[in-house]
């Protein structure tokens, strides 16, 4: 038996799935929009500034201020969180997906390694141009998830 509450004079609640305009969100639950209503009713709901994640909880506030989700809280100064995550010249570039890596063998003592890299021929060409790449050491800062060149996405 459904327990059916009055409606609720405070507008459509923003757990409301948009497309189905039937189920919460927040509980997965199936419901009538206009003939029930629940005590987590919300009539706007903060939105993580760097993902764009509902914030069903209270969010961080951090740099003066903003509201940011736990999982971009904890991942400031890392790529998922960067200014330059969303291009990769290398991902972006034409070539071919065999054709970008590549085999490479390493001889040490009587043992032959075989692995996988990065050709590079593409990287010459394309991660030698990006914020995310260490001329020093050859390597993508991205493998790492971290760089000195981080920059937290723009609010």
């Amino acid at each position: 038996m459904a327990i059916i509450a009055q409606s609720c004079n405070s507008g459509p609640c923003s757990f409301l799935d948009p497309h189905s305009k039937s189920k919460c969100l927040l509980t997965g639950f199936r419901i009538d929009p206009h003939t029930e209503y629940c005590s987590k009713h919300q009539s706007s709901v903060e939105r993580c500034e760097i993902c764009g994640k509902m914030l069903v909880r209270q969010g961080v506030i951090i740099e003066g201020p903003h509201l940011i989700c736990d999982n971009c809280n904890e991942n400031i100064g890392h790529c998922a969180t960067c200014t330059y995550r969303n291009h990769c010249l290398f991902n972006e570039d034409p070539t071919p997906g065999p054709q970008k890596l590549i085999q490479q063998q390493i001889r040490q003592g009587n043992t032959i390694l075989s692995q996988t890299v990065r050709n590079p021929a593409i990287v010459e060409k394309t991660c030698k141009k990006c914020k995310c790449y260490d001329s020093q050491n050859n390597q993508c800062f991205r493998d790492f998830t971290a760089c000195g060149q981080y920059q937290i996405k723009e609010f």
